[in-house]
This record gives structure tokens, sequence and C-alpha cells, in this order.
């Protein structure tokens, strides 16, 4: 029950980057960081009510995509959309932000389906494999369409940054050494 459980976490995972990044391709980035401010506000309200004990049905479904280990219902997603909009409000540039949003909702996505599945563990991470790893630098390099070459250093650097153990959700960590990478290296 747990592996399909987060499977669906990643299924959602990877679908709300794709729709962020619909978005943004589409719409414009003052659009995406409406959509991003509007869906936290109204994500955080929401959390309130369901710590609150209201809206049972809302509450079992949101159960079925969070983590076991999560201080409170929504906390991925509270990250994952707070990283983006931190993200997209520093980056300018929509090629770096659509890289980033590529980053976090196929990279992230892929290193979590195919590293539960890897053996070979990661020395200064024993709960991170080999094989997410590069799962997670493959489906980032998808973002080559959007900065070309770049793609493969920034592929690289953030398939490492989410294997550091950092005590913070990754959902967060990405998007943020995404803006920081294009800030500073590129």
């Amino acid at each position: 029950m747990e592996l399909n459980k987060e499977t669906s976490r990643q299924a959602l995972h990877f679908a709300l980057g794709m729709g962020f990044l619909l978005l943004l391709l589409l719409m414009g980035r003052n659009t995406l960081l409406f959509a991003l401010s509007i869906a936290l506000a109204s994500g955080i309200l929401l959390i309130n009510q369901l710590i609150l004990g209201r809206f049972e049905r809302i509450k079992k479904i949101v159960s079925m995509f969070e983590r076991k280990d999560a201080r409170f219902f929504g906390e991925s997603t509270v990250w994952y959309v707070s990283g983006l909009l931190i993200c997209s409000t520093f980056l300018q540039n929509p090629n770096e932000i659509s890289a980033a949003i590529i980053a976090l909702g196929v990279g992230d996505s892929f290193s979590n389906i195919f590293g539960r599945m890897g053996r070979m563990r990661i020395p200064w991470n024993k709960g991170k494999t080999l094989e997410g790893m590069v799962a997670f630098f493959a489906g980032t390099l998808l973002s080559y369409f959007f900065i070309g070459p770049t793609a493969i250093v920034f592929s690289l650097a953030m398939a490492v940054v989410e294997t550091l153990p950092q005590g913070m959700d990754d959902n967060f960590v990405i998007p943020i050494a995404s803006a920081i990478f294009f800030h500073v290296i590129v």
C-alpha cells in the first residue's frame, strides 16, 4: 500500500510541475507568480481548516497523497509551491524558471520512483541511491529544451543537491538551489 501511495504522490508531484510549466509557457511569468501566490494562500487556509477538523472528505483525499511523517496535512505541497514561488520571484528568465520546474516536477519525481528500486547507496546519504540520482539527472535533462547545454551542468548540480542530507524538504530546496545556480553559475 505504501508503495502505491508514494507513487501516487509522485504522480501528483509531476502533474503539478507540468501544470505550472504549462501556465508559465502559455501565460507568462506574472501569471505563474499570481497562480503560485493564490495556490499558497488558499492552501494554507485549507490546511488551517483541516487542522481544525473541518472538511473531512477533503482531509481523506489529502491524506492519500501525504507522507506518513508529515507534520501537517499538505506539508509537501506547501514546500513545493513556496519553493517555486520564491524561485520564480528571483529568476526573471522564463527559460531558467522552466528548468527549475523541470528539476522539481520531473527530476525529483523520477529520483523518488527509480531510487526506491535502487540498490547502490550514496556514501554521503545512505537514504538515497545512485539509481535515484541518475534518474534525477536524466529527468532534469529535459531542461535542455529551455537552457541548452547548460542543462548538463544544471542537471548534475541539482541531482547532487537532491542527495545532500539537508534536514529540509527537497520540494523547497531544489527550486531555491535552482535560483542560486542561475544567479551564481550562469
